[in-house]
């Protein structure tokens, strides 16, 4: 599929997100506004077929401090388009997890569902996890799969004011993936120790 036909559906999507509430930044990423602190993120994740483009889309959060935090340690710049954690829109709705586009069809009609299914289905999920302690949990189970969520479970410790909990968590991690986590782990250690926690 040609990008010039991918980018015409990215944009049908974003404006038909734009349209029920969500609001734009950039091109082509859409956010729900929330609290300074906490935004709904969408995730529109393009699979390229010959003959149609098929989005499958993502639901997620997205912790301003927690972002900053522990990108910090790392040296990362700080960005407002990742996830904190996100799922497949599917969770919500498994029956129509997918949108699929054509050259043949107006894609438009497929944008406007995709738009309505996160506005009933989205927006209930960032208000009610918007929170540290709705975070936790989920980033927890996926403390395994490595990729940043060890360092925002930390994190969500730190600023939850759970002290003994970040500490005890990293200093686990560290032992279970020195090489993985010391580049996080360490600093944060130290921070705690210099603040007396």
């Amino acid at each position: 599929m040609e990008r010039s036909f991918v980018d015409s559906v990215i944009e049908a999507c974003v404006d038909a997100l734009v349209s029920v509430g969500f609001r734009k930044r950039g091109k082509s990423n859409v956010f729900n506004p929330m609290t300074a602190s906490f935004t709904g993120w969408v995730g529109l994740n393009e699979g390229n077929h010959e003959g149609y483009l098929r989005i499958n889309p993502n639901v997620g959060i997205h912790c301003v401090p927690l972002e900053r935090f522990w990108r910090g340690f790392e040296g990362l710049k700080y960005s407002p388009t990742t996830a904190t954690i996100a799922l497949p829109l599917g969770t919500f709705c498994a029956d129509e997890d997918e949108f699929l586009f054509s050259l043949s069809e107006n894609i438009e009609p497929e944008a406007k569902r995709l738009a309505q299914l996160y506005k009933n289905y989205a927006i209930p999920f960032y208000e009610t996890h918007a929170s540290y302690e709705a975070l936790l949990p989920m980033l927890l189970e996926k403390v395994d799969m490595l990729g940043a969520y060890p360092e925002r479970v930390a994190g969500t410790y730190y600023l939850q004011g759970r002290y003994e909990e970040a500490r005890s968590f990293t200093e686990s991690m560290l032992k279970k993936e020195k090489e993985y986590f010391s580049g996080f782990g360490l600093p944060f250690l130290k921070k705690l120790e210099q603040e007396g926690h």
